[in-house]
């Protein structure tokens, strides 16, 4: 492709850059169910005429897009497990056969027209990732979410870093493959939460991580298995390694194994743990719920907070067993019974200071 014609795309792009902003900023709705998926459906087919007569790099391409499928079939099958953690919400979309037809061109026409421009531009300006993030961030949240410190972090956390992530893997598939790879990345999970009746309600935490953590593993697995030139090919895979153990605490934060932590906010159970250590507590089935014994400490959920305070007295009220709980630096027990239901799991073992870097987060977001 010439220089013009990048220069014009180029152009394009930056020009409809301030049409995002500004209908972001005046009508949501307007812009995502017309505007945007016109725009970029006219582009595509401009973009489709410029490339009739360019070379697309598809070296192995073959093996490049199963490798990809695998990996997003995988990152589904992980992404649809953490429901089994954080439990299950409804899909916000309709599933008739007309809003199906509709949501695919609203979701999917745009990433494909993207993933079009971006191979197209690639080649002369790397730099070009920036308008790309900036084209599809949401000016409109990041403005509603502007006064609240905590939901801004929690935004930046779950979606925006995410957002720079997956551009800059994008970037990487192709600048190096095609953007056929880029295509399949983006549109699997987005089709799959069109197409679902039910999805996992994991929270901000959750979503950042996995979405941080699926590009890096990409990156990884297409640098070892189809870089062209490596210094040497019987190197042992380290980054492979650091790659599993990263994934593996992950997956130990979200408490996708029967152990989780969290970090203690309080010195109600002085001496046993204070504030700013990180308590690990084992999860229980049903069945143990009702027979945790006298001076377990236990950790339960009261609303949004969780709370680890020692069982003092089993009470039976309703055919329902509750406890009756106690810190330990307390002089008096606490006021509310605490059901099976409300119990996530029973103290095991503590780490010194390790919980101070998410207790500051929560007194600057909460003072």
């Amino acid at each position: 492709m010439t220089n013009s014609k990048q220069k014009t795309i180029l152009l394009i792009l930056i020009g409809y850059l301030f049409i995002t902003i500004y209908f972001n900023m005046t009508n949501v709705t307007l812009y995502r169910n017309i505007i945007n998926p016109s725009f970029w459906g006219i582009c595509l087919i401009y973009f489709l005429w410029n490339k009739k007569n360019t070379h697309i790099r598809f070296y192995r391409k073959e093996k490049q897009i199963i490798y990809m499928v695998a990996i997003c079939s995988v990152y589904l099958v992980f992404y649809f497990y953490l429901g089994f953690s954080f439990g299950f919400s409804k899909s916000p979309y309709r599933h008739d056969i007309l809003f199906l037809f509709k949501n695919i061109i609203i979701e999917i026409l745009p990433i494909i027209s993207i993933e079009t421009a971006r191979e197209m531009l690639i080649t002369k300006n790397k730099k070009n990732i920036i308008l790309f993030i900036l084209l599809e961030l949401n000016y409109y949240t990041i403005l509603s979410l502007w006064n609240s410190k905590e939901q801004l972090f929690q935004y930046t956390c779950s979606t925006i870093l995410p957002l720079i992530a997956y551009n800059l893997i994008c970037t990487y598939l192709s600048g190096k493959y095609t953007f056929l790879l880029s295509i399949i990345y983006r549109s699997v999970k987005k089709i799959a939460i069109i197409f679902l009746p039910i999805l996992p309600n994991v929270n901000w935490f959750a979503s950042g991580c996995i979405d941080l953590i699926f590009p890096t593993l990409i990156y990884v697995i297409y640098e070892y298995q189809f870089a062209k030139v490596r210094k040497n090919k019987k190197e042992k895979p380290i980054s492979f390694i650091i790659l599993i153990l990263c994934i593996s605490f992950v997956c130990f934060m979200l408490g996708i194994f029967a152990y989780k932590p969290i970090a203690i906010l309080s010195n109600s159970m002085n001496p046993t743990f204070s504030r700013g250590d990180v308590l690990i507590y084992k999860k229980l089935n049903k069945e143990e719920l009702t027979e945790i014994k006298l001076n377990t400490i236990i950790v339960y959920q009261i609303g949004n907070q969780n709370v680890a305070h020692r069982i003092v007295n089993k009470i039976e009220k309703n055919n329902k067993i509750f406890y009756q709980t106690k810190g330990d630096k307390n002089n008096v027990e606490d006021r509310i019974l605490v059901g099976t239901d409300q119990i996530k799991g029973i103290y095991v073992l503590c780490v010194k200071y390790a919980g101070f870097p998410s207790v500051w987060l929560y007194e600057y977001f909460h003072k």
